[in-house]
């Protein structure tokens, strides 16, 4: 049977989650799909666990070994390996709804749109709360691309879209924190068409070992050239719409308390951002965006 979606799982140390997010992935109702198992230099059980499904599902479950670069490198080597038509990404500590995949796929072949994208929803292990927003007020084949660069909710989550493989002729993931954001952005804006299913299919653990929970990793300071590498990459149409995007992140990250020890990292990333943000007319007709400087 021909793969129509490689579904990518980059794994480093989740003995805890990762049974849950392969059985998800398991269930799937799209019967044409691979799930690529990235094990990143595990050092726990994660190893016994892909195994386990390699052996009993080898028709659906494949796994590359490497040792340890990070959720960028391996995600980029389970990139490589993909034989479907469209890719997909779900972290190890998240799972998927059973027909995600069916639905994004035949959104995918109806609209033409090089990206599919779902809601998401939160689930905070620390408070035991849910929160479940729309990415847009209403599901469409045909995204306002700008709008969603500017107010969609997820626009810089992985794991809540579905892409056409070409779409990664060009991009590959840094090893750095916060990768998503540093090309999501940009991809979005060089796409033809954009897609949205107005259903919370992924599922977002944040945890106390969530990276960007941990706000004493001196690898968050990977947000600012984030930041910068979205406003220089984005296509020109769409350079107002990134530039607001990443100042109203940037005002968002300055109102979070885990931030504080980051604030004069922040204040020199606006300094040096300053002229690109003053040409830039929704952030200048914005007054609440527009704080920031």
């Amino acid at each position: 049977m021909q793969v129509q979606v490689s579904v990518i799982v980059a794994a480093y140390n989740e003995e805890h989650w990762l049974r849950r997010c392969l059985t998800s992935l398991k269930k799937q109702t799209l019967a044409a799909l691979e799930v690529i198992i990235v094990d990143d230099g595990s050092t726990d059980g994660t190893a016994t666990i892909r195994d386990q499904y390699c052996a009993r599902w080898p028709h659906l479950f494949r796994v590359i070994h490497q040792r340890n670069q990070g959720q960028g490198p391996a995600r980029n080597a389970g990139i490589t390996a993909a034989h479907g038509r469209y890719l997909g990404f779900v972290d190890a500590d998240d799972w998927v709804e059973p027909t995600m995949y069916a639905t994004l796929v035949a959104t995918a072949e109806r609209s033409h749109a090089q990206i599919v994208v779902c809601d998401v929803r939160k689930i905070y292990a620390a408070t035991h709360r849910t929160t479940s927003l729309l990415s847009l007020p209403d599901a469409t084949d045909h995204v306002a691309i700008a709008t969603y660069l500017k107010y969609g909710l997820n626009n810089a989550y992985s794991g809540n879209k579905l892409y056409a493989r070409s779409c990664w002729q060009k991009y590959r993931y840094q090893r750095m924190v916060y990768e998503d954001l540093d090309i999501l952005l940009d991809m979005l804006s060089c796409c033809e068409r954009v897609a949205y299913v107005q259903q919370p299919f992924y599922n977002y653990y944040k945890h106390a070992g969530s990276t960007t929970l941990d706000y004493t990793n001196p690898r968050l300071f990977d947000i600012m050239t984030a930041y910068q590498d979205a406003i220089e990459h984005a296509k020109v149409t769409y350079q107002d719409a990134v530039t607001y995007c990443v100042a109203k992140r940037i005002l968002i990250n300055l109102a979070t308390p885990g931030f504080a020890d980051y604030l004069a990292e922040f204040i020199e990333l606006i300094r040096q951002l300053r002229p690109i943000f003053e040409a830039s007319p929704s952030i200048m007709s914005d007054p609440a965006i527009k704080k920031n400087l």
